[in-house]
């Protein structure tokens, strides 16, 4: 996170509990996408 932050990179992911840990430290970066897929 730190490095992404330093860098201005995006982090992508597919923890789900990832927003709410930047919502817990109160980050307002690095931006974070969420993947979230199903295969049939």
């Amino acid at each position: 996170m730190a490095w992404a932050l330093t860098n201005d990179y995006i982090v992508f992911t597919h923890d789900l509990d990832f927003d709410t840990l930047l919502a817990m430290t109160q980050a307002d970066a690095p931006s974070v996408i969420q993947v979230r897929s199903q295969i049939f």
